[in-house]
């Protein structure tokens, strides 16, 4: 088989590219039968037989038999033998996608095994081609952040849009929520395609009160305006994956203690989740997240001292399925950051005693969703006040996490199944927060601060830094633009979101 390329002459100018081009392929195959890389396969139906995302003996076996009849093929010089082999093995794979085989790794099988196998184009000699120059898209940032006046003035609110090297892009402009009189933000909680964020606020009576701010328009409606069945202090829980409910915990007059409901944000429509709730007065729900289906959640009830330990339950969201997954061993314990592994098979979450020296120290734990194998993986800053989100890679085997040693804050990755704890940054720094993923996967952002100043960086899961601006760029806008009426102004970075609004 023999494949030629042959570039006859190149000229760029501005804004267009002009190539010459002239190709031959004489191939039934995107590959010769010797460069197939069929062991590559193997070693992935193995590693997936190993963590039981192929569930299935028999399968495993079946699947690696039709492998190797591919390499023999291949071998022997009979590339559409091991093609057929290799198809063979495609339409078992996509037989049992969801059943015996997890979709997620039967999609990875089916992607390695495609390239082998894909008939080349047959090209015909080309003349010239003239085409633009194509633009690259700025990768822009949509921040909201919060103006502190103290004893001055209530907070205020203002966007602005950045690039990633944090070039304004479009000015600060002033959101005039209509905030009662000295009303403090205390969360933002951006929707999973970042389009909408909920607002949690406390007024001066000390209730809590959300808000929705839509994004893209900047329209502002207050969540519980209509329809508006619980008396008081609701709190935000979790955004539903459907991107259009978000689950709020409150206090009903005929139950005063922690109960939950599914609210529409558009409708404000209300769904008593009944099954979530405490049993005593002055306890309250902690953390929660759905199951990537919206189908399932997993969430955590904050201790009443003296009364009942800290828990974490799975329910399902029609109220089925209620399953305690863990306890603590005494009603001083905490349970935050609860996350969902990408294959759903695991939880993570911090758990700290305040019999711990420290109350900003607790430990990484991971449990399997049917509550067994309780794990314990590593010591962990685990901020009580703004959480750090354990934030799971997609090989569902590592998480990353903010840990502190010699007074110095770095992100450390845990593996699950080795136990192997290794510093994924090196920074001199004595504050790290905010840890989350910008785009899932591509683009991990959080706060540091270094030599002084706190910034807001952005870093590829390989480590490579993809941009970064001071934050004190978001105080100088506002004050050059005079909006504040705030005679003293604080830039609080934990009242600072940051989106990137292109995700879907």
């Amino acid at each position: 088989m023999h494949r030629g390329l042959k570039i006859i002459s190149e000229v760029v100018g501005i804004g267009v590219m002009l190539l010459i081009v002239w190709a031959s392929v004489k191939s039934w195959s995107s590959q010769s039968p010797v460069s197939m890389d069929i062991e590559s396969i193997v070693t992935q139906v193995n590693q997936y037989c190993a963590d039981g995302q192929i569930s299935d003996k028999g399968t495993c076996n079946s699947l690696l038999q039709k492998l190797q009849g591919a390499i023999e093929a291949r071998d022997r010089g009979q590339p559409q033998v091991a093609c057929n082999k290799l198809n063979a093995f495609v339409n078992e794979v996509q037989a049992q996608s969801g059943k015996k085989i997890d979709p997620a790794a039967a999609q990875v099988l089916i992607n390695l095994v495609t390239p082998l196998c894909s008939p080349a184009p047959t090209v015909t000699p080309t003349a010239i081609v003239i085409s633009p120059l194509p633009t690259p898209k700025p990768q822009l940032l949509t921040v909201i952040f919060t103006l502190s006046g103290g004893a001055h003035g209530p907070d205020e609110l203002y966007q602005v849009t950045l690039d990633y090297q944090g070039q304004v892009i479009s000015p600060a402009i002033k959101l005039n929520f209509p905030f009662e009189p000295n009303r403090s933000i205390v969360g933002f909680y951006p929707s999973p395609n970042n389009k909408k964020v909920v607002i949690q606020s406390v007024p001066p009576y000390n209730s809590y009160h959300l808000d929705i701010l839509d994004l893209t328009t900047l329209q502002q409606i207050d969540l519980m305006s209509k329809k508006a069945n619980l008396a008081s202090n609701e709190q935000f829980f979790a955004w539903h994956p459907n991107n259009q409910e978000i689950l709020i915990t409150g206090e009903p007059p005929t139950f005063p203690a922690g109960r939950a409901w599914l609210v529409d944000i558009d409708t404000h429509d209300q769904t008593d989740r009944s099954q979530i709730k405490m049993k005593f007065v002055f306890c309250r729900l902690g953390g929660g997240a759905f199951l990537s289906d919206g189908q399932t959640i997993v969430y955590s009830l904050d201790p009443c001292k003296g009364i009942t330990p800290n828990q974490i339950w799975r329910v399902n969201t029609d109220g089925s399925n209620k399953q305690l997954l863990f306890a603590g061993p005494d009603s001083y314990s905490t349970v935050n950051d609860l996350s969902w592994s990408p294959h759903r098979d695991r939880i993570a979450f911090i758990y700290w005693s305040e019999g711990f020296s420290d109350e900003s120290v607790g430990q990484l734990y991971t449990i399997k969703a049917d509550g067994s194998e309780l794990k314990s993986l590593s010591p962990a800053v685990a901020d009580i006040r703004h959480s750090f989100n354990p934030l799971w890679w997609s090989d569902n085997q590592q998480i990353a996490f903010v840990n502190q040693v010699n007074g110095l804050q770095n992100i450390y990755l845990a593996n699950v199944r080795t136990n192997q704890i290794t510093p994924w940054t090196q920074l001199a720094s004595p504050h790290l927060s905010r840890l989350a993923w910008l785009r899932p996967n591509t683009e991990l952002s959080f706060m540091v601060e270094l030599e002084g100043k706190t910034w807001f960086r952005i870093m590829t899961p390989q480590g490579d830094l993809k941009g970064q601006f001071d934050i004190n760029l978001l105080l100088q806008q506002v004050e050059a633009q005079n909006l504040s009426q705030l005679t003293t102004k604080w830039l609080n970075p934990t009242k600072i979101m940051v989106v990137n609004t292109e995700v879907k």
